[in-house]
């Protein structure tokens, strides 16, 4: 087997090479007003309206650091005194049981088309303050008593303070005089109260 190899003609080398050499060359090109710019400003760019916008931006920056910071310390705030309420007093509020009812009077007066009722009673209630430091003062107390849709009476209570951790007993009379009623109303309440 013999291989030949072809030589490469005098001309069509160099053309290659120089072709070669153009690729590998840079041109750059000064100017005096180039040149005088770039010793004038470090960066080569125009820095003198950014370095104004640069001192606006923080400026604002620093305004909006500062309004962020107040915010969450006022919404720290209102959680705290959120958390504080919750804590020591809603889980605290003073509990009102029924202790007793009693029925004083009872009257159902019939007419051929109404009813009406004449009642009085006295209620006893027990109030629970379970807090431990806490005196809780009771003022405009209003206490209405109704069964089953029927009006018992309306009283205002006296105003009272309770101490920390005691119960203490309230009596609540009302009464009510010839009030207009249903018959299955009436009667139920009779029932019940007997």
């Amino acid at each position: 087997m013999v291989a030949s190899a072809a030589k490469p003609s005098k001309n069509g080398g160099k053309n290659h090479q120089q072709s070669f050499q153009k690729n590998l060359s840079r041109r750059v090109s000064f100017n005096e007003s180039s040149l005088s710019k770039s010793r004038a400003e470090p960066y080569g760019g125009d820095l003198g309206g950014q370095g104004e916008k640069g001192k606006c931006g923080s400026r604002f920056n620093m305004c909006c650091a500062c309004g962020s910071l107040i915010v969450g310390v006022v919404l720290l705030f209102i959680l705290l005194i959120c958390g504080i309420y919750f804590v020591f007093l809603q889980s605290n509020l003073p509990h009102f049981h029924v202790q007793r009812i009693d029925v004083v009077k009872l009257k159902i007066n019939e007419s051929k088309d109404d009813t009406f009722l004449t009642s009085e009673f006295n209620i006893y209630l027990n109030a629970t303050n379970k807090n431990g430091k806490i005196v809780l003062v009771y003022s405009h107390v209003h206490v209405e008593v109704s069964s089953e849709g029927v009006d018992l009476g309306k009283m205002h209570l006296k105003d009272f303070t309770q101490k920390p951790s005691t119960t203490a007993e309230v009596k609540v009379h009302t009464s009510v005089k010839d009030i207009e009623v249903e018959d299955a109303d009436a009667q139920d309440l009779e029932d019940k109260s007997k």
